[in-house]
């Protein structure tokens, strides 16, 4: 019952007052910057805007500098001073919310240098890069895209409504990239521009796992007493694979479960060059050969999150030289 009452007294007596974690964003000195109030716009509620240090209202006037427009703050431009905290209140005659936002202005820098806040960091792409924050701009002419200061003017790079499409990527071309508009206010336009960090990721195409070695019912000629060497080698797709399994079995046992000392397995590492099969070999060696291994059959397995593959194996006895002859 008690929290009951309060409820009523918050709806009916007073103002609710809601506050939420503070949003951040960070601009150059001298471009167009475009702050969302975090609040979701609700009709018929006003919202305002306020210097949080100072409690400075934000006039509401098209044509200032900094002005509101209703969940928008604008800084056409901004300067080193409007580096603040801004709280945006969301009322009506029966509640209130408010959320916090701090403005962070980086001087124009010297060179071609870019501090680290301004850097945009997304998950890791294939070939696409895409210009952030776009949709809250009017922009009113072309995308123009940079590395390193540079302009981008290479066939392979492609540049779109609102990214950048790099042909036949690799990683030489992770890196910064810049993407530079202008933001149209009333016929006066004012730069924008914001710095993405890209890094390659190549493709990973996985498939069935294919056994290039040994052939399937494969039959090794071996002499009895002699040591033998048996090599599988498989292929599981292109680029890094998350799951590869390749192993040696006898007689269906797995070799670190085979009750034998005379049988030990080397499993080599993922072998990938770039743009070509991701491959991995497993050799199996058998220190001295014994009668029983003649009828045993021995197994190259591959798996993979497509499957499981086999290729079987037997040995035959080689006969000595000097039987051969006689």
């Amino acid at each position: 019952m008690q929290s009951c009452s309060l409820v009523v007294l918050c709806i009916f007596l007073i103002p609710c007052t809601a506050t939420y974690n503070i949003h951040y964003y960070v601009a150059k000195e001298g471009e167009a910057l475009i702050v969302a109030c975090p609040l979701y716009p609700q009709a018929g509620f006003q919202i305002d805007w306020y210097v949080t240090q100072t409690n400075e209202s934000i006039p509401a006037r098209e044509g200032e500098r900094r002005y509101s427009s209703r969940d928008m703050l604008k800084f056409l431009p901004t300067l080193i001073e409007d580096a603040a905290n801004y709280t945006c209140i969301q009322h009506s005659n029966s509640s209130r919310e408010s959320a916090l936002v701090n403005v962070k202005i980086y001087p124009k820098q010297a060179g071609c240098v870019t501090p680290d806040d301004l850097i945009y960091r997304f998950p890791i792409g294939l070939s696409t890069i895409y210009c952030p924050n776009l949709d809250i701009y009017n922009n009113s002419g072309d995308i123009q895209w940079f590395q390193n200061c540079k302009p981008l003017r290479e066939a392979k790079y492609l540049s779109r409504k609102d990214f950048l499409l790099i042909i036949g990527a690799t990683e030489a071309d992770s890196g910064n990239y810049t993407c530079q508009f202008v933001h149209n206010e009333k016929g006066t336009i004012y730069p924008v521009t914001a710095t993405v960090e890209f890094k390659f990721k190549e493709r990973r195409a996985s498939f069935h796992p294919q056994i290039k070695i040994p052939p399937n019912n494969a039959v090794e000629k071996v002499k009895l007493g002699a040591p033998v060497t048996i090599s599988c080698s498989a292929c599981f797709g292109k680029g890094p694979q998350e799951i590869a399994i390749l192993k040696w079995l006898v007689d269906n046992t797995v070799i670190h479960r085979f009750n034998d000392s005379r049988f030990h397995e080397y499993p080599g590492k993922m072998v990938s060059a770039r743009g070509q099969l991701s491959c991995m070999n497993n050799t199996l060696k058998i220190t001295q050969v014994e009668d029983n291994d003649f009828s045993s059959e021995f197994q190259c397995v591959a798996i993979n999150q497509h499957g499981w593959t086999a290729h079987y194996l037997k040995f035959k006895k080689k006969e000595s030289r000097k039987k051969q002859r006689s």
